[in-house]
């Protein structure tokens, strides 16, 4: 799999921790299932960013505060070329996201488009996919809504 907008980071857990981001852990605004070709597309959720965690410890240029539960999660099956996830925050405040892929691996994205984070999974293997969304200081939160597509869409141009 190769991994398009973001940085690949290393690290996490399986086990929870309050310093560390827990993909193991129930997602904080729920899950879905989506195969490759879903509709309606851009599925959308409503997310708050931020929380006490702080994403730097993966590297890889992962940033931000969040919580150590995902944010939101998704199972993913089928054969797509690409899955592309971004946030768009209430009032342009500034966030990031950090994703654990099926594959297990970390990739984080700050400012795609303006101050809004993207990350592109292209050709997604099956799996639980993670997401976080970060706030830049711990305590901040910053509400906004989180899109998952296999089309085009950015921040910047969305339905």
């Amino acid at each position: 799999m190769s991994i398009g907008p973001g940085d690949y980071a290393s690290g996490g857990s399986s086990s929870s921790s309050s310093g560390t981001l827990d993909y193991g852990a129930s997602p904080n605004y729920g899950s879905v299932s989506l195969s490759a070709g879903f509709t309606p597309d851009p599925h959308t959720t409503s997310v708050t960013s931020g929380g006490s965690v702080s994403a730097s410890y993966l590297g890889g240029g992962c940033t931000g505060y969040a919580t150590a539960s995902p944010d939101f999660r998704i199972n993913w099956s089928g054969t797509s070329s690409r899955l592309r996830i971004f946030f768009v925050a209430s009032g342009g405040n500034d966030t990031t996201l950090i994703v654990n892929s099926a594959t297990g691996s970390w990739v984080c994205n700050d400012d795609y488009s303006g101050r809004d984070p993207l990350v592109d999974l292209n050709n997604p293997g099956a799996g639980q996919i993670d997401v976080w969304v970060g706030s830049y200081s711990s305590g901040a939160f910053v509400s906004g809504t989180l899109y998952v597509t296999e089309l085009s869409y950015t921040p910047s141009s969305h339905p």
